[in-house]
């Protein structure tokens, strides 16, 4: 959030992703610290009328919605992961070797912190909400995300207050879908290849059945490729292997 003065009694406050600006009328009211402003977001002072009969209150934006996918979130380029912790964090990495992915991880916890790494090459956001502090938190962790496009809520609760939280600062055109799935990222390859190989070594399913049960549950890229070069390299260990008993 950015505040440039205009004129000597009024300021402009600037909301990322916002259409209309918030206008502070009161100079005097900038002695109460910023984050109080944020909780006045959901109301422009700009439409308030002189003569107090009209009141604007937080009203959700009835065209905000959440679709839903039935991939994973780990699918997607521009993912959002939030989760209740024990402390305010967020960390960016960037895992897979895919560029302008966004993950955020929201929990609550007892302090604010911020980190960053880069598994996998991806963009990886964590952030951490403070108990007691929620909407701020997730405020401010709205305004530090680019382009969230697909979102995991770990949290029925959380997802309640993004809902909220989102629908009365944004509007429609932030388009944002919600995935009911997260997969455990595999980055090294053998254990990608051991993944593969515990499965099939204790159900002994073809190509598909394996790719279709490990895909909601793991996810690297070309996991169908790892299953496929596995189970006919078996294939083949089990034919040699017959040949030489049948000599």
């Amino acid at each position: 959030m950015s505040l440039h003065q205009k004129k000597s009694t009024r300021y402009y406050a600037e909301i990322p992703w916002r259409t209309t600006a918030m206008v502070i009328h009161n100079t005097r009211r900038l002695k109460i610290p910023l984050s109080r402003y944020l909780s006045l977001i959901s109301r422009d002072p700009l439409e308030d009328h002189s003569d107090g009969n009209t009141q604007h209150t937080a009203i959700e934006n009835p065209a905000f919605t959440l679709p839903i996918s039935d991939k994973p979130l780990n699918h997607f380029l521009h993912q959002v992961e939030i989760k209740l912790g024990d402390k305010y964090h967020t960390s960016h990495a960037r895992p897979f070797n895919k560029h302008h992915l966004h993950q955020v991880e929201i929990k609550l916890g007892d302090k604010y912190h911020t980190s960053h790494a880069r598994p996998f090459n991806k963009h990886h956001h964590t952030i951490t909400v403070r108990a007691g502090q929620e909407m701020e938190n997730l405020l401010q962790a709205l305004k530090e995300v680019i382009n969230p496009t697909h979102i995991y809520f770990h949290n029925d609760n959380i997802e309640r207050i993004f809902r909220q939280t989102f629908s009365r600062l944004f509007d429609d055109k932030v388009k944002i879908i919600k995935c009911n799935i997260l997969c455990k990222n595999i980055e090294k390859t053998e254990d990608q290849e051991e993944t593969v190989k515990e499965y099939h070594d204790r159900n002994h399913n073809g190509i598909i059945e394996t790719y279709n049960q490990l895909k909601n549950k793991y996810y690297w890229p070309d996991m169908k490729s790892t299953i496929n070069k596995y189970i006919k390299q078996e294939s083949q260990w089990h034919h040699r292997n017959l040949q030489s008993i049948e000599k």
